[in-house]
């Protein structure tokens, strides 16, 4: 099991201020409100890794509990800085466990492909196989 070696950041909410709202990208995220969320993330870039302070989740556990494969995907497109699949929550859960339990198959996916993505290097798909193979294919039956 790899995990990151990045500091945890926590929402600006804490135990000794309750005054502070909590970040809008939570509020953004639990709601599934895209255009909030790409103002949240616009306004702060680093609140895509924040963890909430009861919780430890982040915008990515979230969106992966509300089974929202448009968050996902606009998390991980962030170019300044990169959304850390690998944080835990106070269970000790990835955001891959719980896409998981949801069983959205296409955010699994991605998540995976996202995590390690040297499985993804050489992936050969048998029906987009590359440019060339099926004449190299055909040449080879074709000599019999």
């Amino acid at each position: 099991m790899v995990e990151s070696g990045k500091k945890r950041k926590v929402s600006e909410q804490s135990h000794g201020d309750r005054q502070k709202p909590p970040s809008n990208i939570f509020i953004a995220v639990k709601m599934n409100k895209q255009t909030d969320i790409e103002k949240a993330l616009k306004e702060n870039p680093e609140c895509i890794n924040y963890q909430e302070e009861d919780t430890l989740m982040t915008p990515l556990h979230w969106g992966c509990a509300n089974r929202s494969l448009p968050t996902a995907e606009l998390l991980f497109e962030q170019v300044d800085i990169q959304v850390d699949p690998w944080l835990k929550d106070t269970w000790g859960r990835y955001p891959m466990d719980i896409a998981l339990t949801t069983g959205n198959q296409t955010l699994i996916d991605m998540l995976h492909k996202k995590m390690f993505p040297e499985d993804y290097e050489h992936d050969f798909d048998p029906l987009d196989p590359p440019k060339g193979a099926l004449f190299a294919i055909s040449s080879k039956f074709g000599e019999e």
